[in-house]
């Protein structure tokens, strides 16, 4: 557990810099307009993807490829993976056309995000901790290699798009070769309706974006996206513990230890969120991101904070969610976080109705996930069986 951690987060973090890397150069090419509507377009297309994809991604973190009836599961879910993205990329294709390149960016990252997740989850549910890590790199960096080369001959962005539908069409390779033809559909969406419960109620802070465009301007949607965007990389590196931590304590039968694998896990997230809360209090972080993004961002410093806090909030609400995956009772922990995600969509609107402050618009994260963490303890310590599951004691 400790190497697969080890290995796992040393590639995190450098993934992690490299889309906060990435996420900062779109978000200066295209000025806080243009990312506004790059912005709704990832949120709505991410959120149709995971609405289509019937949990596939963690899903898959319990099936090993050993016996016939799991190998049918993961084949039914990578065809589902393959047919609802190219139906996201169709659609948005049809009703915006591919013109702008915008456009084109935010369509190849909805696709490589999308097929990063289930092929990272396949992966790490066969212990191929490893690998994972290495494509997980290669994913992050050949876009801003390509980048870089081509900014020196004014062609940056467009090596940007080529690097990331590059990306794409590697991981919809990779991902097919682990199919066959051998699936039944309807039986492994049945059984996949806990998983598809738990991603979609995660998902719902994608229309974040999309609930600011509607009630506020095309800049302050901007600060908002690039706010969430760039604090992004932080739920990338505790998004490891699910990567990790599932497969872990689902193959862990002694008690003892599979609690002492818990404890560890959220001990290291509450110091995480420790880190941010000193960074976003102490840090003058407003001057940070307006020198970082340019000054069509001017508002972006309290956003970036309050996203700073609430990636810490989600790091440790990830290790109880990871415990109730583990368990097998997945749909327990939905509620939870889809009732958060709707806290915050409605904080949003709350703030455009009132017509205050933008920088109000902070809360909503922050509160959505004290609403998630504070669910997610309530059902891990009254579920019956889980102190016992969990080597006595309380979560």
């Amino acid at each position: 557990m400790k190497k697969n951690l080890l290995k796992r987060g040393v590639a995190l973090l450098v993934s992690a810099g490299a889309q906060f890397a990435l996420f900062v150069i779109i978000a200066r090419e295209l000025g806080a307009d243009l990312f506004a509507s790059f912005s709704v377009i990832l949120g709505l297309g991410l959120f149709a993807g995971t609405v289509l994809g019937f949990g596939s991604g963690t899903h898959v973190l319990r099936l090993g490829d050993g016996d016939p009836s799991s190998r049918s599961t993961i084949s039914a879910l990578i065809w589902l993976r393959a047919i609802s993205t190219a139906v996201i990329v169709a659609v948005i294709g049809v009703v915006l056309s591919l013109r702008d390149e915008y456009v084109w960016l935010a369509v190849s990252l909805v696709c490589v995000e999308l097929l990063s997740d289930l092929v990272q989850g396949l992966l790490a549910g066969r212990g191929r901790v490893g690998t994972a890590s290495v494509l997980l790199l290669a994913q992050r960096l050949l876009p801003l290699l390509l980048y870089a080369a081509g900014a020196v001959s004014g062609d940056g962005v467009f090596w940007l798009i080529f690097g990331t539908v590059g990306v794409a069409t590697f991981l919809l390779a990779t991902m097919l070769s682990m199919a066959g033809f051998d699936v039944q559909i309807r039986t492994t969406v049945l059984a996949s309706r806990g998983y598809w419960a738990d991603s979609l109620a995660a998902s719902v802070s994608q229309l974040d974006v999309v609930a600011v465009a509607s009630g506020f301007s095309a800049a302050t949607t901007g600060s908002y996206a690039a706010a969430m965007r760039i604090s992004s990389p932080v739920n990338i590196v505790t998004s490891a513990l699910i990567f990790v931590l599932v497969p872990a304590l689902s193959r862990e039968n002694n008690e003892l230890k599979r609690k002492a694998l818990f404890v560890s896990a959220r001990n290291l997230t509450v110091i995480v969120l420790l880190g941010l809360l000193s960074v976003a209090v102490f840090v003058p972080l407003g001057d940070v991101a307006v020198g970082i993004l340019g000054s069509t961002y001017d508002n972006v410093g309290p956003l970036f904070s309050a996203f700073l806090v609430a990636a810490g909030l989600s790091g440790v609400s990830r290790v109880y969610q990871a415990a109730i995956i583990a368990r097998g009772q997945v749909g327990l922990g939905a509620l939870a976080v889809f009732a958060g995600g709707l806290v915050g969509l409605a904080l949003i609107l709350l703030v455009a109705a009132l017509e205050i402050a933008e920088a109000w618009l902070g809360l909503a994260p922050i509160i959505a996930q004290v609403c998630i963490l504070v669910g997610l303890l309530t059902i891990t310590s009254r579920a019956e069986g889980f102190r016992k599951w969990a080597g006595g004691g309380t979560l």
